[in-house]
């Protein structure tokens, strides 16, 4: 058998367990950061609003986690940095982002090191 990533099988996936999550981003909305900063732009009306991006493992958007020491860590990344103008350092982010989630995806419960 040779060599073959037709199907991309093993992309973008883990393979701690059998269910295979599919890891990836989820950037919010304008309409969703416009929500979300609703209270605070009450008290400040010229706060921009920011957008963010999250990892996701399996469709579920990973805002924060433990870490592998039991600590709660924030998992946010500025959507700004998505849609600059220079392909390579999108692409850096991007992965960057897909990293996190690999490396959140290990502390799954339903993750078994082999």
């Amino acid at each position: 058998m040779s060599f073959t990533q037709e199907n991309k099988t093993n992309i973008r996936i883990c393979n701690g367990c059998e269910k295979r999550c599919k890891l990836g981003y989820y950037e919010e909305t304008e309409q969703e950061a416009k929500a979300r900063t609703t209270s605070a732009r009450i008290l400040a009306p010229t706060l921009p609003v920011k957008r963010f991006v999250w990892p996701t493992i399996d469709g579920k958007q990973i805002i924060s986690f433990f870490d592998k020491y039991g600590e709660a860590q924030q998992c946010t990344f500025e959507s700004e940095f998505l849609h600059l103008p220079y392909p390579h350092k999108v692409r850096e982010y991007k992965r960057k982002i897909l990293e996190k989630a690999y490396e959140i995806a290990k502390l799954c419960d339903h993750y078994k090191t082999r």
